[in-house]
């Protein structure tokens, strides 16, 4: 089973943006606890999703028992309708 620390690189890597897992109540969660699911898609999700259907289609889906907060380039969270293309090119700026 992998660990939260090891899930949010591999989000990272593909989809061009940072995620912070949670529990289901907001709380945090240690990087080394090793979780149930995991994220082993291929191919990053389409720029035009919203990060609400990211992690509505993604991440709950395949890390069930967790939420995640999505963050942009600056490391704040962003609004679950922002698209997907404007978060990744915040880590541009």
């Amino acid at each position: 089973m992998p660990r939260i620390s090891a899930i949010e690189k591999k989000v990272s890597s593909l989809e061009g943006f940072d995620i912070k897992i949670r529990d289901l109540q907001g709380g945090e969660v240690k990087a080394n606890k090793q979780v149930g699911g995991d994220y082993n898609f291929k191919k990053p999700s389409k720029d035009d999703w919203t990060v609400g259907h990211w992690k509505t289609t993604r991440f709950v889906k395949n890390v069930p028992g967790f939420d995640c907060e999505v963050v942009n380039g600056a490391g704040k969270a962003v609004n679950k309708a922002m698209k997907l293309k404007n978060l990744r090119g915040s880590y541009a700026a």
